[in-house]
């Protein structure tokens, strides 16, 4: 969306730069907040390697902007974060880290697809995106599906409650995936960050093989896995996130994602059937 505006000239876009961990400089954030800053938008948790962002510090940042502008009448810059990877797995808590808006998607966090949550802070200034009867606070006119609603509900609560405990449990996961397939497959090169990422989600390229037949060839055996992210499927371009970390290749990596039925004999069964893909193209 930020770009199709863009495009059309509605608004001037920057992109922040990351380091080789995927990384946002909050300072480079900061330096280039202007008077005409209206938003400012960071993925919680990428969602193709799983690299965590400081979302408390680049609020406090965009805090101290306004203070230091002398703002205090206008929220400007706003500041949004996509937390749909990160709910599961990371402290999301408005009290906590200040954001004026933040997004969410049910399918996520096993609540159905097709439901959605936008939390927007008291005096954000939102203008109305469906105009009708007035639903939804005048913001989304249409019938609202309480079903869905409550299934999301409910789902949050559950994913709270079990963050801590299947944090820890898909660190452990993703430690074991890391150190046998590194044994077993040389040139393979793990893209999710130890120190930054987030547990569930392992990125990997492995140098001899091509992205489009190892994604084939694991459909084969029986691996649910992707190139990249869901909102790539189908594009085996090289990708946009590994350009931007200074990686330099031709394709996607491969994401595995892991979630509460995923368990240490997945994880082996795996990599046996990485090791034995990769057997093969070495001969």
């Amino acid at each position: 969306t930020a770009r199709a505006l863009a495009e059309q000239k509605r608004i001037t876009l920057l992109i922040a730069p990351v380091d080789s961990a995927g990384r946002v400089d909050p300072a480079w954030i900061g330096s280039h907040l202007n008077s005409r800053t209206i938003l400012v938008s960071v993925m919680w948790i990428n969602n193709e390697i799983g690299t965590v962002q400081d979302i408390a510090k680049i609020s406090e940042v965009i805090g101290n902007f306004r203070k230091e502008s002398k703002k205090e009448s206008t929220p400007y810059p706003l500041f949004h974060t996509d937390a749909v990877q990160a709910f599961q797995y990371s402290p999301v808590d408005v009290s906590l880290v200040s954001v004026d808006l933040l997004t969410l998607a049910g399918h996520k966090i096993y609540a159905p697809k097709g439901v959605g949550l936008l939390y927007v802070r008291n005096g954000t200034p939102l203008t109305t995106q469906t105009a009708g009867g007035g639903q939804e606070r005048g913001l989304r006119s249409g019938t609202e599906s309480v079903p869905l609603a409550l299934a999301l509900s409910l789902a949050m609560e559950r994913a709270a409650k079990l963050r801590a405990k299947e944090s820890a449990r898909l660190r452990t996961l993703h430690g074991a995936f890391v150190k046998l397939i590194k044994s077993r497959i040389k040139n393979t090169r793990i893209i999710s960050s130890a120190a930054h990422g987030s547990p569930h989600i392992i990125s990997v390229l492995i140098d001899h093989i091509s992205a489009d037949e190892l994604l084939f060839l694991l459909d084969e055996a029986g691996i649910a896995a992707s190139l990249g992210s869901a909102c790539t499927t189908g594009k085996l371009e090289p990708s946009r996130v590994l350009s931007a970390m200074g990686i330099n290749e031709d394709s996607a990596p491969l994401r595995l994602s892991m979630g509460r039925e995923t368990r240490m004999s997945d994880i082996r069964t795996a990599v046996s059937a990485l090791t034995g893909i990769s057997a093969k193209f070495l001969k």
